[in-house]
């Protein structure tokens, strides 16, 4: 079962080491006023950094891990996102870019302490305040298990830093 499970992310095009990234902007949106913008490149990137980082960790090839680059350059661009949904995509992507932060941060010998500052502030200061987790307006039940999910993948890459 695992080969098979290895294949299909071996075979996805946001797991190749010739993938392009699509950002990194600054402004991400999910229905801000019925506008969506840059929000299907961060996605598949975010799924480009989860894939990327899952293969530098099964292969030890130290080209997937070079692509932690990535995640530096969101993190070092994207200051802004909104939307009235905005917690429904930081939810349903928090194991990606949590995990692919995570898996990077532990495993590959590039990743900086710099580049965990990066990450570390656009959870804190960009990700967390758009998940409404601060918030009593968690909206319907549904979104507020995303805004729980999201909020828990950047708390739990945060408070690592500081063990």
């Amino acid at each position: 079962m695992e080969r098979r499970f290895y294949s299909a992310l071996a075979s996805d095009s946001r797991a190749q080491l010739t993938y392009t990234m699509q950002g990194p902007f600054g402004y991400v949106n999910r229905n801000y006023y019925g506008t969506y913008d840059n929000e299907a490149a961060w996605k598949n990137d975010m799924q480009a950094i989860f894939n990327l980082a899952r293969m530098w960790y099964f292969t030890g090839n130290s080209a997937y891990g070079r692509n932690a680059r990535y995640f530096n350059r969101w993190a070092n661009t994207n200051d802004h996102f909104n939307g009235i949904e905005s917690a429904l995509d930081l939810g349903d992507y928090a194991y990606r870019y949590g995990g692919g932060a995570d898996i990077f941060r532990g495993t590959w010998p590039g990743w900086t302490t710099a580049d965990t500052v990066a990450v570390s502030n656009l959870f804190a200061n960009v990700y967390w305040p758009a998940t409404g987790a601060g918030t009593d307006e968690w909206g319907r039940p549904t979104k507020g298990l995303w805004v729980l999910a999201a909020g828990l993948a950047c708390a739990v890459f945060m408070t690592i830093q500081q063990i």
